[in-house]
């Protein structure tokens, strides 16, 4: 085997981060490199990072200065560092990280295998960063990392929502959403190489269509996809509170190909720090979803995160929080 034509990929952070990894897998193998399990066969380490809290970011780093060591022993292997740590530190890591010879922000993995190879023209480390604009497409390769029968389908890029606490918007953009047909066309694909259970993944799930022109929705989509497959298990991960309305948990009611789990972040129950989160709703408007979801899908798993520590928050508030949960 080639060392030069050799990969390990480290990927790193939430699902939406492991869709991009798989399409620099496919671009990747594309340009004649085959994945190796062990980065001391490797002649390209690669690792897409995390950088939206603190231990997400320590742990990208560790990962990276561990395959930095592998350099030490093949001084010919190439360490490419790209995602949302570098989209949000790029020039600061340039400075600061030598042992990385080519830092890519989020904008450009589907141009990953042409810049490495421009890289190997350049005697020093290279960053490339443009503002956040990607999306891509039905037609952008992708090489599955998942098991065969489950996968991810991301049907936006970015966020809108500017919550206070979140540097989403920040890293990843402002709000694109993909055409149905785009989706549909991927799904199709997906379900032909052998997926059963596609999650529909998102910053927030229930934004998809706001960009589009017209009445462009969530319940839309999934009413497409599930004329146009017939993948057996659909599921929803990340939606906001507010915007999970009727039409969408009737559309789960009636069809049982929609998997009756729901990812919803609270993230808290205090009016007062919800407002200083900038989180659109308050305890009554919690309330009332539970017990829509309830009356539709009684048996629905409903998930949710929590934050704690939020500035201004006091005893009261977790108070509250906790007999919430209970």
């Amino acid at each position: 085997m080639d060392g030069e034509k050799t990969m390990h990929l480290v990927s790193l952070g939430c699902a939406k981060n492991l869709v991009d990894s798989e399409v620099m897998l496919a671009v990747l193998e594309d340009a004649g490199y085959a994945v190796v399990e062990n980065p001391e066969q490797a002649g390209l380490l690669l690792v897409n990072t995390c950088g939206f809290i603190q231990p997400a970011v320590e742990e990208a780093v560790d990962h990276i200065l561990q395959l930095a060591e592998y350099k030490k022993q093949n001084r010919n292997a190439i360490l490419v560092v790209c995602g949302c740590l570098v989209q949000r530190y790029g020039d600061e890591l340039l400075k600061e990280m030598p042992e990385v010879d080519l830092f890519v922000g989020i904008n450009e993995i589907a141009d990953i295998a042409h810049l490495i190879d421009r890289k190997k023209e350049a005697d020093k480390p290279v960053l490339h960063l443009q503002p956040p604009g990607f999306l891509m497409k039905s037609s952008t390769p992708r090489r599955l990392s998942t098991p065969f029968f489950q996968a991810y389908l991301k049907i936006t890029e970015g966020c809108d929502n500017r919550c206070t606490y979140c540097l989403i918007p920040s890293i990843r953009g402002d709000l694109r959403s993909r055409s149905i047909e785009d989706l549909v066309c991927e799904a199709q694909r997906l379900e032909q190489e052998g997926v059963r259970e596609l999650c529909l993944i998102a910053q927030d799930l229930t934004a998809y269509g706001n960009d589009l022109p017209g009445d462009v929705s969530l319940a839309l989509l999934l009413e497409q996809l599930l004329r146009e497959t017939d993948i057996p298990w659909f599921r929803l991960l990340y939606l906001y509170p507010t915007n999970t309305g009727d039409d969408l948990l009737a559309l789960m009611a009636q069809e049982g190909r929609i998997v009756p789990y729901l990812d919803i972040p609270f993230q808290h129950v205090s009016d007062h720090i919800l407002r200083a989160m900038h989180r659109r709703y308050t305890l009554a408007d919690l309330d009332q979803l539970v017990t829509d979801i309830r009356h539709y899908l009684s048996e629905c798993a409903l998930r949710s995160t929590m934050l704690v520590g939020f500035p201004g928050e006091t005893e009261e508030d977790v108070s509250l929080l906790i007999d919430y949960l209970k």
